[in-house]
């Protein structure tokens, strides 16, 4: 149970953080280097290209998500402070319709 508990846990961080990195992938003051390397991720991630090829049970998808997920935490330190704060703010709010 305590398991299930951990990747729920972490289920919600991916999302959150995703959220926070789309936003910030779309706003005009995120410089241009964080979404470099943010591309350059996802492209690896879906490029039939790869370190260790998808067809090698389980590694094959790991290292995948492995980059992606190097990738999203370098582009969330290379976004300035203060427009990660904001974005954050902004997520926290509830939408209003």
């Amino acid at each position: 149970m305590l398991a299930l508990a951990k990747y729920i846990q972490l289920a919600r961080l991916l999302w959150r953080n995703g959220r926070l990195a789309l936003r910030l992938l779309r706003d005009q003051r995120t410089p241009l280097l964080p979404k470099l390397i943010l591309a350059t991720a996802v492209l690896y991630a879906f490029s039939p290209v790869d370190l260790v090829p998808d067809i090698i049970p389980f590694l094959g998808q790991v290292d995948d998500v492995a980059v992606l997920a190097l990738g999203m935490d370098l582009f969330l330190k290379n976004v300035p402070d203060w427009l990660r704060a904001e974005h954050e703010a902004a997520l926290r709010q509830p939408e209003r319709m």
